[in-house]
């Protein structure tokens, strides 16, 4: 009899014990599971239409005075505001050298703006400057893989990609992605598509966009 009331006040004591362990983990603060950066393991993570590592990409030098955007999120339990400089940078493909250049927004945290300028040569006379894209930024794509969109900020910032894709900074792109095609390529300009990720701003939805953009920010 003392054996079996042994055994069931030991198992109480454990069960008791694993409640104690589970309650004291719930009630700490957890890592968040996207602060280690990660690389998209999927298949074909990058088509050779999308600006990828190394790439070049000219910004209007001036634009990094013009609009900004504060983006929120919650991470480990905290909510986080950040303001972000939005720029619209023009891209020529060097895997598709007959391609009309195309399209890069990026996202600039403002804290960063002078980093982001060390990283460009400038071009005084067009009022422009170039940088090749480096493992400092992050990047998100919608999800048929046609547009990319690139972020620099604090590697510790763990925004999921529609975050940053919403109505108000689409209708900002659309606006400096013109002003920069007509700095970088003159009259070519005019030819310079703006559909694609840019034209999701035409969709009109929030929920269209959140649809579209629903990962992680990836690593190069």
């Amino acid at each position: 009899m003392m054996q079996k009331r042994s055994f069931s006040f030991l198992m109480m004591s454990c069960l008791f014990l694993s409640a104690v362990a589970v309650g004291g983990c719930s009630a700490m603060q957890m890592p968040d599971p996207f602060a280690v950066p990660k690389v998209d393991e999927r298949p074909d993570p990058h088509p050779g239409h999308l600006v990828n590592l190394g790439d070049v990409l000219t910004v209007v030098t001036g634009h990094l005075e013009r609009d900004s955007q504060e983006i929120s999120w919650s991470q480990n339990r905290e909510d986080m505001l950040e303001r972000y400089i939005l720029v619209s940078a023009m891209f020529h493909n060097p895997r598709e050298p007959e391609a009309i250049p195309a399209q890069v927004p990026i996202f600039i945290h403002s804290n960063l703006r002078d980093a982001f300028l060390r990283m460009c040569l400038e071009d005084a006379a067009r009022g422009t400057c170039s940088l090749k894209v480096n493992r400092n930024f992050r990047y998100g794509q919608d999800a048929e893989k046609r547009q990319r969109f690139l972020v620099l900020h604090d590697r510790s910032f763990t925004p999921w990609q529609h975050r940053f894709m919403d109505t108000n900074s689409l209708a900002i792109f659309l606006k400096t992605g013109k002003d920069t095609a007509a700095a970088v390529l003159g009259p070519v300009a005019d030819y310079v598509p703006y559909g694609g990720l840019i034209g999701k701003a035409g969709d009109g939805t929030a929920k269209v966009i959140k649809q579209a953009f629903g990962d992680q920010l990836w690593i190069f």
